[in-house]
């Protein structure tokens, strides 16, 4: 359902949790609204000795500082995917900078999905192996991003099924994250939203523990997104929460349609250690629902690949060489995680 003439208004929640074995939260999530604008934004940092949470940190805090999204003015600007994709790779220099100046920090780094959705229009920009989904009206559910990861490149490549990429061991290896190099290469995509449609944007928290027609799902069972990023992150918990958990879902609803569960748009703040034993916390308030001028429904291809506007090569034709990993998480640490970083790069052991 599309509404070209009419007002439409969009709900979200964010909300970041520990998991059930982690002692600490790596993960940094953000969600900020306008007046007619969006942006929400997911870090899952990587790094011993708090690195991972200090990477993940200076990413959000980087991107909100580029694009300017704390000023007043911003309530007119209009941010493409070219300044998304900058404002990732300055990200990147400062979590570099900052692994220069304070070498135990040395090997951090962080994925990073980010979506700006003004009325029915989203841009996305992204690194590393969170995700970004659309849910239709109907329940389907769409991958948006691709996960930079030695298992989807092989995927890519027809080496492995689908099925196989499921359980295979090394299915936690990255080959692109914040972080790792100073020529990085970030993924962006654009997509027309109807109305009806969930985004949902998380750490692989999730994603190791629900699969994607577990999502939609959940996230079509409900009109409360507060409601949809819970329950999400109760069934990760339930199933083992072997990492940090965070989701951010995005509603997009007809201005002037109420539900009884409805809520005004709220955000979580990141987990501190001081909470990293604690269930999530009680969400606060931030501003009001949004409300803005309907658009078409439909995915727009733009280049690379068709459905969902991939500016970055594939990563079959890409001079990046997957095996060699930016990080391994393996789930069955109870600390931070492991780097095996490429040949010629020292490797650092956190635990």
């Amino acid at each position: 359902m599309t509404n070209p003439h009419g007002k439409i208004k969009l709900r979200g929640s964010a909300i970041t949790n520990v998991g059930r074995v982690r002692n600490h939260n790596e993960d940094n999530i953000h969600l900020w609204t306008g007046e007619d604008l969006l942006l929400a934004i997911v870090a899952d940092g990587m790094g011993g000795a708090a690195a991972g949470e200090e990477a993940s940190r200076i990413a959000v805090e980087t991107i909100m500082a580029y694009l300017k999204m704390n000023e007043p003015s911003t309530q007119a600007l209009e941010i493409d995917e070219d300044q998304m994709s900058s404002a990732v790779k300055e990200a990147n220099v400062s979590i570099m900078n900052q692994a220069v100046e304070h070498p135990r920090q040395r090997g951090m780094g962080t994925t990073l999905t980010m979506a700006f959705v003004n009325n029915q229009q989203a841009t996305f920009a992204h690194v590393g192996d969170s995700r970004a989904y659309r849910v239709n009206q109907h329940g389907e559910i769409e991958q948006i991003t691709s996960d930079h990861s030695f298992v989807q490149a092989l995927l890519d490549a027809g080496h492995i099924t689908a099925d196989q990429a499921e359980t295979h061991p090394m299915g936690n290896v990255l080959y692109r994250a914040l972080g790792q190099t100073s020529d990085l290469e970030v993924d962006t995509y654009y997509a027309d939203l109807a109305i009806g449609d969930r985004l949902v944007l998380c750490s692989d928290g999730l994603t190791r523990h629900v699969r994607p027609l577990e999502i939609a799902s959940t996230v079509s069972q409900h009109t409360n997104p507060n409601l949809m990023s819970q329950q999400l992150i109760n069934l990760a918990n339930e199933r083992g929460g072997e990492d940090n958990i965070s989701v951010i879902v995005i509603m997009v609803e007809e201005q002037g349609v109420t539900f009884e569960d409805e809520e005004e748009t709220v955000a979580m703040p990141p987990a501190t250690d001081t909470d990293a034993q604690s269930d999530t916390k009680p969400m606060p308030k931030t501003n009001p629902p949004l409300s803005s001028a309907g658009n078409d429904g439909q995915w727009e291809a733009r280049a690379g690949r068709a459905e969902f506007n991939r500016t970055s090569r594939d990563p079959r034709e890409s001079s990046e060489d997957p095996p060699s990993a930016a990080h391994i998480r393996n789930p069955s640490e109870t600390g931070p995680y492991n780097h095996d970083w490429p040949e010629g790069r020292d490797r650092l052991d956190a635990r």
